[in-house]
Order: structure tokens, then sequence, then C-alpha cells
């Protein structure tokens, strides 16, 4: 710790801080104008799409589209599918739930 006046580098460093925080400033500045313009660019442009495909949506409990059709979805359900099951390899008893062949494969290739 000194007494009295600061040396001068300090000043310096604190100058050339100030700089840096300025420019910083400004490039955040101009950053942010640009990211403004293209932004209301884009929205200028969908404001001229064509219309938009509608969604979707419930009436009382059926799933209709926008001409009021029924739909029908239809799936998988895929609930664990990564879950291993000893049956699936063949292990036998020694190996025949997901923590156990877990251990088999550690214990063989650690």
């Amino acid at each position: 710790m000194w007494h009295g006046t600061a040396p001068s580098y300090l000043f310096q460093v604190k100058k050339v801080f100030a700089d840096t925080l300025v420019t910083a400033r400004k490039s955040c500045l101009s950053f942010g104008i640009y990211l403004f313009t293209i932004l209301l660019w884009i929205g200028a442009r969908s404001a001229h799409a064509a219309p938009t495909t509608t969604f979707l949506h419930t009436q009382g409990q059926d799933i209709v589209n926008e001409s009021g059709e029924r739909i029908l979805l239809r799936g998988v359900g895929l609930g664990n599918w990564m879950l291993p099951e000893g049956y699936m390899w063949k292990f036998g008893n020694q190996a025949d739930r997901p923590r156990r062949i877990e251990k088999l494969v550690s214990d063989l290739i650690g």
C-alpha cells in the first residue's frame, strides 16, 4: 500500500479501462440496433407472408381440424424402451434385472 498520491501507471490503467468500457458500450449499442433492425425486417416480411396453416384443437372431448372434422391420433408408447431386461439378452437369472445387467457389464469390462 502506498501513501500520498497514486502511481502514474494507475491513471493509465484507469484510462485504458474507461476507453475499453466506452468501446464495449458502443459495440453493444450498435449490435442492439442491428438486431432490432433485423427483427423489424423479419416482422415486416412475415406480415406479408402467405396465410399460415391452422392447428388441431378440441371441440368438447374430440380433437378436430380447422374444418371441424374429428381427428383420430394413433401412436405407439415408447416409455422405458431403453430399459434392458434379462429376457431380451437371454442372460438367465444372473442378469434378469437392469441393475444386475449393469453390474454384469461393469464386472466384465470395468
